[in-house]
């Protein structure tokens, strides 16, 4: 995701560092209820993102960008590899992979 959504903010000031909050949000398919429930509490724009890792065997699919999508305001984006990271966005790890955030992901 090298293209900025329209009425986001980037994540990169001129120093190249990420310019607000990034929120690391980990567990397992027991979790998820908690974890809407959190979303929900939340107001749609709080100017922070949000990186989500489930607990899931590598070989299953996750499905939590359409779960969640269902029940949460926020943005909710699968993790790609070289996005840059925007605030009010909640990225969701894909299942089978390494996450390294910083700036850009690197999946």
């Amino acid at each position: 995701m090298s293209k900025k959504s329209r009425g986001r903010e980037s994540g990169k000031g001129n120093s190249g560092r990420i310019e607000f909050p990034v929120v690391a949000i980990g567990a397992s398919a027991g979790g998820i209820e908690a974890v809407v429930q959190f979303f929900q509490q939340l107001e749609k724009r709080p100017g922070m993102a949000f990186v989500f890792i489930q607990h899931l065997k590598p070989e299953h699919e996750s499905h939590l960008v359409e779960i969640l999508g269902r029940r949460v305001e926020q943005r909710i984006v699968q993790a790609e590899d070289g996005a840059e990271l925007e605030a009010d966005n909640v990225y969701v790890i894909a299942s089978g992979t390494n996450l390294i955030v910083g700036p850009a992901i690197a999946a």
